[in-house]
């Protein structure tokens, strides 16, 4: 009896154990998948918008050359394919779908490819692009640069400036196309001479992007020998069509310039020859009388930006080009508080021989 009872205690409690056991399984299978490893994260492709739910451009044709929900990774070279890596795979053809993406004319000076250029970029798959593939394609954006007026550019430069202080910028990147296409040449289409203040970054504040602004910076954005033949250089042999002079609210440089001469000779004789060459163009018993603090620094910030402005109109390299339509120049002044450029003054063929300065000045 005894015997029949510890026989029947071990049957029933094998076959708890095996119920029990059965059941962990099935519980480690339902939160694993059935494999014992850790639970990859989501897919990056679920937190990216397709192209066609891009409300700002119509989806990219030209480049999209397999199925964006395909998952076989046949058509990728093998280096973009990690080993026994789903996750690294993926990133691999969400990462080139978006650098192939900015090209759909998301950044303010983007252009389509040239019609001779679309066999060549059809047949390019995710292999890449050779150096002459490049070559051609900076010719073709250059010409498409050059055929823009004067004008059309100046209002590229002020739709920028909207954007920006709308909090609205593009902040325009280059692909890796196009920025391998600026090691053969660079077609910016506008030269800005701006103060090396950090808080004016000419790019940002106009909303352009990488080889669109030719940028020549220097305390007090004054004419010197270095920045009037960096602005020659990309008038003559760039071909920019705007070269803009941009002062701004709060310049050091131009309020020191306004202190006495001996403070000013008491300055190292770099900074002081700038400052005296600044201090040249103001009425300072204009400025005197002024008790508005803004008033005043606006108005002094405006008067430097009007003197090298007229400096460039005297040059004969820069007004020949302005009498034939090639360029306009213009000057402007940057309001740090508000993020606006207030474009003051622009030299064209029509007033190009008329001085840019009030008569007391000039």
């Amino acid at each position: 009896m005894v015997l029949c009872s510890a026989v029947l205690s071990a049957v029933t409690g094998g076959l708890l154990m095996k119920v029990l056991g059965s059941q962990d399984r099935q519980q480690s299978q339902g939160r694993t998948g059935g494999r014992r490893r850790r639970q990859a994260p989501p897919s990056p492709r679920s937190s990216l918008a397709s192209p066609a739910a891009s409300p700002r451009s119509k989806p990219l044709e030209i480049f999209e050359l397999t199925d964006p929900e395909d998952d076989d990774d046949t058509h990728l070279p093998p280096s973009a394919v990690p080993p026994n890596n789903t996750m690294g795979r993926r990133a691999s053809r969400e990462s080139r779908r978006a650098s192939l993406a900015s090209l759909e004319g998301r950044t303010s000076n983007w252009m389509p490819p040239s019609p001779e250029m679309e066999p060549m970029i059809n047949s390019w798959g995710w292999e890449g692009f050779s150096m002459e593939e490049t070559r051609k394609h900076a010719e073709a954006a250059q010409t498409q640069m050059l055929l823009k007026s004067p004008e059309e550019v100046l209002q590229s430069l002020q739709r920028g400036n909207a954007r920006f202080w709308m909090g609205k910028s593009e902040r325009p990147d280059k692909s890796a196309f196009e920025r391998r296409a600026l090691i053969i040449k660079q077609f910016p289409t506008t030269a800005i001479l701006g103060c090396a203040d950090s808080r004016v970054p000419t790019e940002i504040i106009f909303d352009q992007g990488l080889g669109d602004i030719f940028v020549t910076r220097v305390a007090g954005n004054c004419l010197d020998q270095g920045t009037l033949a960096s602005l020659q250089y990309a008038v003559r042999h760039v071909k920019v069509k705007v070269v803009l002079v941009l002062g701004h609210e709060g310049c050091g440089a131009v309020k020191a310039a306004t202190q006495p001469l001996d403070q000013v000779l008491e300055e190292p004789d770099s900074l002081s020859r700038i400052l005296k060459e600044i201090k040249g163009g103001f009425n300072m018993e204009q400025i005197g009388i002024m008790t508005d603090y803004r008033a005043r620094d606006r108005e002094i910030a405006i008067t430097n930006v009007m003197c090298q402005l007229e400096k460039l109109r005297r040059e004969e390299n820069f007004s020949s080009k302005v009498r034939d339509g090639s360029i306009l120049l213009a000057g402007a002044f940057y309001e740090i508080s508000s993020g606006i450029v207030d474009f003051v003054h622009t030299v064209n063929a029509e007033n190009v021989d008329r001085s840019c300065l009030p008569e007391h000045n000039s």
